[in-house]
């Protein structure tokens, strides 16, 4: 063979190795980063989400044990089941 087919040869070679790289091993992997960002995004808007639901579960507790309270209030002023009877007749 002379020094200009191998030089070719060589070049070929390299050029198909340098695809095989790019196709079997480059490409899987940015597609797998692209999926892992998206999911990325989607966990980090949920945890947000949480984050903004969990101060308002604390505000909505407060609130229900105010309602709580009111409602033990009206439920002391109200008559009693024998009471209720009494006041039927």
């Amino acid at each position: 063979m002379s020094k200009q087919l191998k030089v070719l040869l060589g070049i070929i070679l390299l050029i198909g190795l340098l695809y095989a790289v790019y196709e079997y091993g480059y490409k899987p992997r940015r597609k797998a980063v692209g999926l892992l960002k998206t999911k990325l995004e989607t966990v980090t808007f949920d945890l947000e989400r949480a984050k903004q639901e969990s101060a308002n579960l604390e505000r909505l507790k407060a609130t229900f044990e105010k309602i709580r309270r009111q409602v033990a209030k009206v439920e002391e002023k109200l008559p009693r089941e024998k009471e209720i009877s009494e006041l039927l007749q």
